[in-house]
């Protein structure tokens, strides 16, 4: 993470369509009237304070170097038609607008320490309800059904209850199940309340420490991982041969059981070899 870019990206790379409009409608419009600027919406008609529902904030200096008064906004598809990581960690943070309660792009901001702020459950809940943000939420919401429930009863003996995961009739409801969205599972991720609130959690908090914290909670995260893998395949193979010593390994040597996966894969496919565009 080297921030020298001054944009804040707004991510996911894919936005449902809703989040799309709140990140133009809303957002960019919050952040400019917050600096006091002058904007006007469609047919050169001014967006009121009010409209967006925030008021102007006062120009000062953030707590983080990392960035500026006036707060600038762009969704990652926006800034990148096409990006490498190298392009996301080179700007101060990332706003989450999701479009589902596990989204892998948020493992890989993270993995990266990349500072994320998310919508708090109530905001979400809210955002859900009133303009079905998550728009694979459920299945029911990915065939534009979302009002549909279960069609089956959950199981009697639920730690849940009689609350279906499906049901977006109530904003409580939906609080109740996307509480275990991924990202709410996560240390450091800032949550915020409003765009109001976003903006001055953005202002003063301190990104690097932010960072700092990731990054060993992702050091940690590895470690812990690859102890349970061990064990897992330590039972799972526990007392098997090694492949290059049974029977099965065909007069195999043991570079050739164990040789890099290119090349593994160059000597069962040797045309492969023949297309010099064409890399493993």
């Amino acid at each position: 993470w080297k921030p020298l870019r001054p944009e804040i990206l707004v991510g996911p790379g894919r936005i449902s369509v809703p989040g799309k409009y709140m990140l133009r409608d809303e957002l960019k419009v919050a952040a400019a009237v917050a600096a006091g600027k002058v904007l006007s919406g469609g047919g050169g008609v001014k967006v009121s304070l009010k409209k967006v529902g925030v008021n102007q904030v006062e120009p000062r200096i953030a707590k983080s170097n990392h960035v500026a008064w006036p707060l600038e906004f762009i969704s990652i598809r926006e800034k990148y038609g096409r990006f490498e990581y190298s392009d996301l960690t080179s700007h101060p943070a990332i706003v989450l607008i999701p479009y589902q309660v596990s989204i892998m792009s948020v493992f890989e901001y993270y993995r990266m320490g990349i500072p994320l702020f998310a919508p708090s459950v109530e905001l979400l809940a809210r955002w859900q309800f009133e303009k079905k943000v998550m728009n694979e939420l459920t299945w029911s919401c990915v065939r534009k059904e979302c009002e549909k429930a279960s069609s089956i009863r959950g199981h009697p003996d639920s730690p849940h209850g009689d609350r279906d995961p499906n049901d977006m009739s109530s904003i409580e409801n939906i609080a109740y199940w996307i509480k275990y969205a991924d990202f709410y599972q996560l240390p450091e991720i800032t949550l915020y309340d409003s765009w109001e609130d976003l903006f001055e959690k953005i202002l003063s908090t301190d990104l690097d420490s932010i960072h700092k914290r990731m990054m060993v909670y992702n050091e940690e995260q590895k470690i812990k991982i690859r102890a349970e893998w061990e064990q897992i395949l330590e039972k799972a193979f526990d007392g098997t041969t090694p492949r290059w010593q049974s029977s099965t390994s065909g007069g195999r040597s043991a570079h050739e059981i164990q040789m890099p996966w290119e090349e593994a894969v160059l000597r069962s496919f040797p045309t492969v070899a023949r297309h010099t565009n064409v890399t493993c």
